[in-house]
């Protein structure tokens, strides 16, 4: 049988990795956030990252104080705001980037250029796939709406 001690180390050990694996979920999504500011709006890093963990801290706040918001900040944030991400990351490769540019960014790394139908795929299928499972989060999450059964 365990003794006290060895139980709460265990607890505490679960905790301290769960800790660091949401420490380094929460940097990776900052450090993109960031570089986008830094290469877009040419600012210091230090500046472009004391910015964004403003924006965190204060968006945080309202959950934090009532628990009402965090359920719907949680579904919007966490759910439905990956739909959009995805679908407006793929919307700007394939449509709003030169086909040429595309293509180069794409077949970048590789011995064989990016093949040419993969690129209609990506412009015509992938963001219909992605707005369809959007617009379904949408239905069922927002509106209680299902429209599989």
């Amino acid at each position: 049988m365990l003794t006290q001690e060895a139980n709460y180390l265990g607890i505490y050990t679960r905790l301290a990795l769960m800790a660091r694996l949401c420490a380094s979920s929460a940097k990776s999504a900052i450090v993109c956030a960031v570089g986008g500011i830094v290469d877009n709006l040419k600012i210091e890093r230090k500046k472009a990252v004391m910015f964004i963990c403003s924006i965190v801290y204060v968006l945080a706040i309202p959950p934090m104080i009532n628990f009402k918001i965090f359920v719907p900040w949680d579904l919007t944030f966490g759910s439905g705001m990956q739909a959009l991400g995805s679908l407006l990351a793929v919307i700007t490769t394939a449509w709003c980037i030169k086909r040429s540019e595309s293509l180069k960014e794409l077949s970048e790394g590789r011995t064989k250029p990016f093949p040419l139908f993969l690129y209609w795929w990506m412009r015509i299928v992938v963001p219909s796939a992605i707005l369809f499972v959007g617009v379904n989060w949408l239905l069922e999450s927002v509106f209680n709406i299902n429209i599989f059964g």
